[in-house]
């Protein structure tokens, strides 16, 4: 299933999730395709594909889109579920919270890539925003990270990470991070990351 061209730009009302797809998934999503996208909604919850994931989103391309939003997620806004076999690329994700793949989580994202997307925000991470425990495996991430607009609701200095912005408590597990980097003010987290390989 593919969704080309769709377009949402709101920025009157405070909507929970606005997604072309789903706005919220409980069940299992599967082989979607979106790309030349346009979704503003600065004060919701954004995403290509789902809103609130609490079921399984799984084989999903993303590409040449824009998203606007509280938080922003280049496949799923929050995610409590699954994020599986997912990528985004040659796009640019704005908000408070943003993630190349996922705004919030507290899911599991595995086999998950995001390239050449330009990430722009106050918690930013290439792969995550924020996470609330979870797991994150196989995932690699090569985006811009831009915190220079922070704005950052509790006043303070950016969260940016090559794979998380904010990590509460997740497990990660044979990913890296590549990211060029902007910032606001001198981050906390290093914004270029590689995990290892547990030792067999």
């Amino acid at each position: 299933l593919t969704f080309d061209g769709f377009s949402n730009v709101d920025n009157s009302v405070e909507p929970a999730n606005i997604a072309p797809v789903a706005v919220v998934n409980n069940g299992t999503i599967s082989n979607i395709v979106v790309k030349n996208i346009n979704l503003i909604a600065e004060r919701a919850a954004v995403a290509c594909v789902v809103g609130t994931n609490n079921g399984v989103v799984e084989n999903t391309s993303v590409a040449n889109v824009t998203l606007k939003g509280k938080y922003a997620g280049g496949v799923v806004g929050v995610n409590n579920g699954n994020v599986v076999n997912a990528m985004v690329y040659n796009s640019a994700l704005e908000g408070v919270y943003v993630g190349g793949i996922v705004a919030k989580s507290s899911g599991t994202i595995d086999k998950t890539s995001v390239f050449n997307t330009d990430i722009i925000g106050s918690c930013l991470g290439g792969i995550v925003g924020v996470t609330e425990e979870g797991t994150i495996l196989h995932s690699t991430s090569a985006a811009v990270l831009d915190s220079r607009n922070c704005t950052l609701e509790t006043g303070k200095q950016p969260y940016m990470g090559g794979l998380v912005g904010l990590a509460n408590g997740v497990d990660i597990q044979y990913s890296s991070a590549i990211a060029d980097t902007a910032y606001y003010l001198v981050p906390w987290l290093l914004p270029v990351a590689h995990i290892p390989s547990p030792a067999h």
